[in-house]
Formats: C-alpha cells, structure tokens, sequence
C-alpha cells in the first residue's frame, strides 16, 4: 500500500499474490506491478548491502505521462529481520518491503549457500595442499551440504566417494554433471576431469559410461570422443575405440595426441597398415613425443612378428 501524505510505499510481501502457484486469475495489472516488487526482492536479496545499490531495474513511473528514465537502486534497513529500501534517484519514487525473506522472491539462500560452499571448497583445497586429508575431506563435506549442485564440490565429493568404496554413490555424482545447465563455467572441463579420474583409477567401465553420455549431450566435443576411445580400448571394445578415436581426429586434425591415440587405437584393433601410416603422421606432427615413437615402433615390431609367423 501506499503511505497516506508520502510518496513511499509499504509492503508486506505475505500479501503479495503468488506467480507459481496462483489461486487463480490475476488481472495483467496486478502481475506487472508484482513482477517489479518481485524483482526488487531478488535484487535486493541476491547481494545484501545497507548501502545502495543499483539493479538493473527500470522505475515504473511515467511523470508527465512520460517514462522515468531511472533505475531501482536498493538496501536493507537496520531492522531484524531487515527490511528493503528502495528508491528511484530521478523520480525520487521509493518504498519499503517488509517479511520478504521465504518468499518466492528470496534470492538469499541460494546465494549465501553458494558464498559459503565456494569458502568451504576453497578451505579443502588448502587442507589438502597442507597435508590434511581428513580436514579437507570434512570441508568438501560441508560445502556439499551447503549445495549439493556446486560442480566442483561434485567433481571432488564423487572421486572421494570412489575412495571410500562406494562406488556406486560415486559414479552417481560423477554422471549428474553431464545432465548440468550450459551456463555452468567450464562444465565441460569439470566432466573431462571427471571422465580423467575415472581412467586413472582403472574405473573404466564407469568412466566409458560418462564419456558416452558426454558425446550424446556434447557430439562435437573432441576429448569425449578421445576418453571414450580410451575407456574403450582399456576394455578390449576395439571397434568403439576406433569410431571415437577417428571422431576425435576429425573434429581435431591438428591435434597430434588424438592422431596418436587414433594409431595406437589401429594397432590394438590389428590394422598395423593402418596405424603404421597413422603412427608416422603423428611422429611428423610432433617427433619430440616419446610416446608417439615409442608407439610406432611397437607397431614395426608387430608387423615383423606377422611376417615371421607361420
């Protein structure tokens, strides 16, 4: 409501109607001018201050039937629970939200759930850094109770859950990061990682399983295709080594390692014409990689036996 003989608004946000779950039609007026208070809740909420801060929020008015050109800025006030402030800085309309906290406008929680698993997650890393296992494993543990959805806290609470044994658990956490938004930073680094983790503990079956779900959700991605090729061949399934490592290759032609992996794919699958040719390019690419050498002669020596055979 508004404050008679002021030009401030008081609102309680338990009267504001809901936008999910509304009791039934509301009229266009009504949503818009809930959408903004709603607006300026998130705001407000998402970063606290008792100082002002501007949203990106243009002010509703039209003084002169004309449109104010100004924008919310917001803070909390000094009352506990705090209320929010509000004010346009041109127009000089403003207001002030009481019992905004729970509503479906509240921005807090997420965001002091995330400050704090992002503190908790820094503070691992450091005891693990320092020597102490036990204490980085109990912050890792509690930045997962703070969010459960925090990509790195994922990444890490699914390798030491593989740690433990559970196995199961592990590979659970490790797959939910391909079904994370796009907006998430570096997810696809996060699932490589992951899929990295998996190999080095020999877990290939799992780690076959992330990768496959990587290429459905990611096909043009080349080091997917390259871990599932791995995954694949350290399971003697030469055949889905192959089709990804080639995949790898033609997303990537100028990568070496994948062209590599793509000749050491041939000789395991027993097309040493194949990979004598493949292994050549990748040593022409690179003639400083050891292991590509190494691989190319393991594949002369392969064609000798077949000559030598009876």
């Amino acid at each position: 409501m508004r404050r008679p003989g002021h030009s401030v608004y008081i609102t309680d946000a338990t009267d504001l109607p809901s936008l999910l779950e509304p009791d039934g039609p509301l009229p266009p007026s009504v949503i818009r001018f809930t959408e903004y208070l709603g607006s300026i809740i998130a705001g407000a909420s998402h970063s606290p201050s008792s100082e002002w801060q501007p949203l990106k929020l243009k002010c509703r008015r039209r003084p002169g039937r004309k449109p104010c050109t100004g924008l919310i800025r917001v803070r909390m006030g000094d009352d506990s629970p705090p209320e929010i402030q509000w004010d346009c800085p041109v127009c000089r309309e403003r207001g002030i939200i009481h019992n905004w906290r729970d509503s479906e406008w509240d921005d807090s929680r997420n965001h002091w759930n995330l400050f704090e698993a992002e503190r908790a997650y820094a503070e691992s890393l450091f005891l693990d850094y320092d020597g102490d296992s036990e204490g980085s494993i109990r912050a890792l543990e509690r930045a997962f109770s703070f969010k459960p959805d925090y990509p790195p806290a994922v990444l890490s609470m699914g390798s030491v859950e593989y740690q433990r044994g559970k196995k199961e658990e592990g590979s659970r956490l490790l797959l939910s990061l391909v079904k994370f938004p796009d907006a998430t930073p570096d997810l696809e680094e996060l699932i490589d990682e992951a899929g990295t983790f998996l190999i080095q503990e020999k877990e290939y079956e799992d780690g076959l399983a992330l990768y496959r779900a990587a290429v459905e959700r990611f096909p043009d991605t080349a080091m997917f295709h390259a871990g599932r090729s791995c995954c694949a061949g350290h399971l003697n399934r030469h055949e889905e080594a192959l089709d990804a490592s080639r995949r790898a290759v033609e997303l990537e032609p100028g990568n070496q390692q994948y062209v590599n992996d793509l000749g050491w794919s041939q000789v395991l699958a027993g097309r040493l014409d194949e990979a004598l040719e493949t292994l050549e390019r990748a040593v022409l690419m690179n003639s400083s990689d050891q292991l590509a050498r190494e691989n190319l002669a393991r594949c002369k020596t392969k064609m000798l036996e077949r000559e030598k055979a009876p």
